[in-house]
This record gives structure tokens, sequence and C-alpha cells, in this order.
């Protein structure tokens, strides 16, 4: 076989490999999180959109059955929304549900994620990606979260996230009991890694 055929074949290899790593979605968390600068190294290779609630509006390239609540009373927002990281989140805004929160992205995005931010009591959590097509990506979990308290204490707050190449239709944080709340929803459309998948 000559050297070229070779080099050539050597190439294709390394050509499908990158193709496959690519396609096979990477999770992240759940990790510490009480600011943006708590997103973990590797999530997105561009900055991402970040949506906080903190207006009470909604992004128009989002779409979720939870509700915004906030600030005041019971509500569990991440730390830094009210300008200061002190411990309680109750001063800022977040989304509230007492069903799965689904998250659905128009942009189909190639990274996505979210900060659960309050649960009550323990809860097992889980986090599950959903591609272009709407086709499960996996899950990531259960994992136990929660400190048996909701009134807006941020220690507990935890990062989930997927990074996906060919892009992210949704993603959906379950949880086993009771009401909870998630918050800095984060995406971007790096066509960077696209590129090819359309």
């Amino acid at each position: 076989m000559s050297l070229k055929r070779v080099y050539l074949l050597a190439t294709s290899f390394v050509f499908y490999a990158g193709l496959a790593t690519a396609q096979t979605p990477t999770f992240f968390g759940p990790t510490p999180y009480l600011q943006q600068s708590d997103t973990p190294a590797g999530f997105s290779a561009l900055p991402v959109v970040l949506e906080n609630f903190e207006d009470g509006v909604r992004d128009p390239d989002l779409a979720t059955a939870a509700s915004i609540t906030g600030p005041g009373g019971l509500t569990d927002s991440v730390d830094i929304d009210d300008g200061v990281i002190n411990g309680s989140g109750t001063a800022g805004r977040s989304a509230f549900s007492c069903s799965p929160v689904r998250i659905t992205f128009s942009s189909r995005p190639v990274s996505a994620a979210m900060v659960w931010t309050d649960g009550g009591s323990a809860t097992s959590v889980t986090f599950e990606a959903f591609d272009r097509a709407g086709l499960s990506l996996g899950t990531h979990g259960p994992f136990v979260l929660g400190d048996n308290s909701n009134f807006g204490e941020t220690a507990e707050d935890r990062f989930f996230g997927v990074r996906y190449a060919p892009g992210i239709s949704s993603i959906l944080m379950t949880h086993t009991s009771g009401c909870y709340e998630i918050d800095h929803v984060q995406w971007t459309n790096d066509v960077l890694f696209r590129d090819g998948f359309e």
C-alpha cells in the first residue's frame, strides 16, 4: 500500500473519529453555582445568552411552562441576581414549577443549561437533553439535591448543562418531590461546532 494511500486512510479515520466525537453529547454538572462565572469550563466555546428572569419576561428564543416568580416570599433566585452574593436568593426572580421543567429553544443551540435552585426537601434530580428532532440524548442523574429548606438559601444551587454539536431542541429537569425553581438558563449558537450538521 502506498504511503499516500496510508495517509489518506489515516486522515479519513481522524476526520470520522472527530465527527463521531462531535456528535456525542457532553453533560455538565451538577456543580455549585452562585453566579455566571461558575459555569463549568468547556460548556461553550463562545459567550452564552443568559436568561435570569430578572426583567420578569422570558427571552423570545425559549419557551417553558414554568412561571416567573419573585422577588420576595420563598423565591430562590441565583445568589448574584440581587447584586450581591450573600447566601440568599429571595430578592431576585426565578422560574417556578410543580411539574418537570422543559426549556425549548427555537434556535437549536449547541450548548444549553439551567440552574436548579430549590426544591424544599432533599430530592432526586435528573437532567435530560433532546436533539434537533426531539429525540432524547440521554439522561444525567439522578442526583440527590436540596437542603430541606425553601427560604431562599443558595449553597445548594447546582448547574446542569449539555453540549451537542448538531444542536439541541430542549432540556428537561425532573425531580421526585414537590415544587421547585430553576434559574440562569444559558444557551449558545456556536456555528463553529454546528457547521456541517444542518
